[in-house]
C-alpha cells in the first residue's frame, strides 16, 4: 500500500534533476574601446617627461603645486571613465547572477529540509548504535568482574562505516585489556602496602603515589626507602638530649601470652640477652 507522499508525486508531473542541469546561456562579451588612447598615451608620456624630474624649490612651489593639482584632475577624470564603463560592463553580469540565484533559492531550500531529515536520521541511528554499545560494554564488563564505567569506550565504535562483528570483537577485547590492567594494579597495590609494613610506613599515601607515577613500583619504592630512612633518622635525633648531647633512656613494653613455664623461660632468655638493660617482669593472668 503506497503513503501520501507517493500518492502526491504519482498525481505531480514527472521531473528530472537533469532537466534543471539543461541550462542554456548566450555570452556576447561587449567591446569597450578607448578611441583615442594612441593619442592619450602620447600626451601622458610627454607629461610624464615634463614634470618627472621638477624640482621644487620655494621659488616653484607654487607652480609646482598648480601642477600637480592639474595632474590629479587628469588622473582623476581617467578613473572615473574606468569606473563608468567597468559598471556598464558588469550590467549583464549582475542580471545573470540574480537570475541564478532567483532560481536556486527554492532549490535550496527543498535540499535544506532534506538535509535536516538526513541529519535528525542519521542522529537517532548514532543513539540507537551508543545504546547497543553501552548494553554491549555492560555485558563485557559483567563477564570479566568489572563496572561498566572500567572499560574505556572508543568513539570510532559508533561509526557506521564499524561493522557489527567488529564492534563486538574490540569491545570483548576492551573488557579482557581493562580486567588484565585492573589485575596488574591491584598486584602492584599488595605489593605498596606489603612494602609499606615491613618499614612502618602509612600504605594509603603511597598508594596514591603509585597511582600518580603509573604504577612505577621501582620508582615508588626508592621513595618509601629514603622516607623510611628520614623516619628512622628523626626517630634517633628524638633520643638525643637537646642540652647535653647524651642518648636519653626509652621505654619498650614487650608482651608474652603463653603457659607459665613457656612465658618464664622467655623472660630468663630475654634477661640473658639483654644484660645491662633493666628488665621489668608484670604478671597478668588470661
Amino acid at each position: 500500500m503506497t503513503d501520501d507522499t507517493e500518492i502526491l508525486e504519482a498525481a505531480l508531473p514527472a521531473l528530472y534533476p537533469e532537466q534543471l542541469e539543461d541550462i542554456q546561456t548566450a555570452f556576447d562579451p561587449g567591446t569597450i574601446n578607448l578611441e583615442n588612447a594612441d593619442d592619450l598615451q602620447e600626451l601622458a608620456t610627454k607629461f610624464a617627461a615634463r614634470y618627472s624630474g621638477l624640482v621644487v624649490t620655494e621659488t616653484t612651489e607654487k607652480s609646482s603645486r598648480a601642477t600637480s593639482k592639474e595632474l590629479n584632475g587628469v588622473i582623476k577624470s581617467l578613473d572615473a571613465k574606468r569606473k563608468e564603463m567597468k559598471a556598464l560592463y558588469q550590467q549583464p553580469l549582475t542580471k545573470f547572477e540574480a537570475q541564478v540565484k532567483s532560481i536556486t533559492e527554492p532549490l535550496t531550500e527543498a535540499r535544506s529540509g532534506i538535509k535536516d531529515g538526513l541529519e535528525k536520521l542519521a542522529a537517532k541511528r548514532l543513539a540507537e548504535r551508543q545504546q547497543m554499545i553501552q548494553t554491549l560494554v555492560q555485558a563485557a564488563a559483567e563477564r570479566h568482574g568489572l563496572d561498566a564505567g572500567e572499560i574505556t569506550i572508543d568513539p570510532r565504535w559508533s561509526n557506521v562505516s564499524f561493522g557489527e562483528m567488529k564492534r563486538m570483537r574490540a569491545i570483548e577485547q576492551a573488557a579482557a585489556d581493562a580486567e588484565q590492567g585492573k589485575r596488574f594494579h591491584e598486584e602492584q597495590n599488595q605489593k605498596v602496602i606489603a612494602f609499606a609494613e615491613k618499614l612502618h610506613l602509612e600504605a594509603s599515601g603511597w598508594l596514591h603515589t603509585l597511582d600518580l607515577y603509573g604504577y612505577d613500583t621501582d620508582r615508588v619504592f626508592n621513595e618509601m626507602q629514603q622516607a623510611a630512612e628520614e623516619k628512622e633518622q628523626q626517630a634517633r635525633a628524638a633520643l638525643v638530649d637537646k642540652d647535653t648531647g647524651e642518648i636519653v633512656n626509652v621505654t619498650r613494653t614487650l608482651t608474652l601470652t603463653g603457659t607459665p613455664d613457656d612465658v618464664e623461660q622467655a623472660i630468663q632468655a630475654a634477661k640473658a640477652v639483654l644484660s645491662g638493660y633493666f628488665v621489668t617482669v608484670k604478671e597478668e593472668a588470661r
